[in-house]
């Protein structure tokens, strides 16, 4: 990471030689990480990617780090893989393809924590994944640790909701950024990345991680490139419609020569308003709009106080 810098007193010193007066400042690590424009894109595309299949990854983990005792970037990133290498194993012995999104943010009481929204099929299978989870924690530290970690998720997939993880991960925007010029914009005006996402902006604090917010390989670039994720190919046929196991852990018919095509999220496509974004279903359930109108979302909103029953 580069360092800046910074003379605390005046005067010039020869090149190479040490300057008492003069103290390097990690200017980057005192600064708030937002998510800007390009990270945003690539986890809805995942997201998106993840939709198309009907893998809704409306579970969420939350891990705090402090609370498990692990410090510093490298064992944080250390932990965080091992978790994502357990649930990953979890999820394939139950024959359920791995979908995940998540988020690092560093929050003034919690310190350095981590959202993680993931698929998971069928009611019993969620059942046992919220017992799973918090014990993970348990595993790792050796014994129970209160509130480090947390799990919530509905019972059966709720589609509206993978959208509401999805923003609820983005919500340390970038709010200068503009995803949209006045010029292009039918009402005529810039639309900013917090115009899209439907919270209210949040301080992610100063992450130094690598890696802000990412998405698991099977929703990642390549394999949009072939336009179907990882474990679910492997149930088709490839010469003829087959079943693959999605929705619910139920099955149903896929058309290899279809699916193959690579696949674009509707960002990438240009669209920008929320309605094509994230489907009607979820602004009309999430703002109590009628349809055709939408607004920002603000999750201090009275209306909205039975988010906080869902999001951690």
């Amino acid at each position: 990471m580069m360092k800046a810098m910074v003379p605390i007193a005046n005067g010039a010193t020869p090149t190479g030689w040490p300057n008492p007066f003069q103290k390097t400042i990690n200017v980057e690590a005192s600064k708030s990480r937002c998510v800007g424009e390009a990270e945003f894109a690539a986890v809805y595309a995942a997201a998106d990617f993840s939709a198309k299949y009907e893998m809704w990854m409306d579970t969420m983990v939350t891990i705090s780090w402090s609370r498990l005792g692990v410090m510093g970037d490298q064992a944080v990133q250390s932990a965080f893989t091992t978790f994502t290498k357990c649930m990953r194993d979890w999820l394939q012995q139950r024959v359920i393809p791995v979908a995940y999104i998540y988020a690092h943010e560093v929050g003034p009481v919690v310190g350095l924590h981590t959202h993680v929204s993931v698929f998971v099929a069928g009611e019993r299978n969620r059942e046992e994944f919220r017992s799973w989870a918090k014990q993970w924690g348990e595993r790792f530290y050796g014994h129970y640790i209160s509130r480090a970690v947390h799990v919530s998720g509905p019972r059966a997939d709720k589609p509206w909701l993978h959208w509401l993880r999805f923003g609820y991960l983005m919500k340390g925007y970038d709010r200068d950024c503009i995803v949209q010029s006045c010029r292009v914009a039918p009402d005529g005006r810039d639309v900013r990345l917090g115009d899209i996402v439907p919270f209210a902006w949040s301080d992610p604090g100063p992450v130094t991680l690598q890696h802000r917010v990412g998405v698991s390989r099977s929703l990642g670039p390549e394999r949009r490139a072939i336009g179907i994720p990882a474990r679910v190919d492997d149930r088709i046929d490839g010469r003829k419609p087959h079943l693959v196991a999605v929705k619910g852990f139920g099955m149903r018919p896929v058309n290899w020569s279809h699916v193959l095509k690579p696949f674009r999220s509707k960002y990438e496509d240009g669209a920008r308003d929320v309605r094509v974004l994230y489907g009607q279903e979820f602004v009309e359930r999430v703002t109590g709009l009628p349809a055709g109108i939408t607004a920002p979302i603000d999750n201090q909103d009275d209306d909205l106080s039975w988010i906080d029953k869902l999001i951690i």
